[in-house]
């Protein structure tokens, strides 16, 4: 098993899952990878986020960890 220690993000701006959309439709705006690969079939604007939100959204898959047994 592979642990990796990194501070939780505070909201996506900071997230290593999203990413800005260069282009077509949604070009600047920040879509989430996390919930691409957990949630496929939604639909482009259903894995948009706010990039500045002050907090992560209620549907975020990134959860701390305090302790991981091998």
């Amino acid at each position: 098993m592979i642990c990796m220690n990194i501070p939780m993000p505070k909201n996506c701006a900071e997230c290593p899952c999203s990413y800005l959309v260069r282009t077509g439709e949604y070009s600047g705006f920040t879509m989430c990878a996390a919930l691409e690969f957990k949630e496929p079939g939604h639909g482009t604007g259903y894995y948009l986020v706010e990039e500045y939100a002050t907090e992560r959204p209620a549907r975020c898959l990134m959860r701390e960890v305090d302790v991981i047994y091998e």
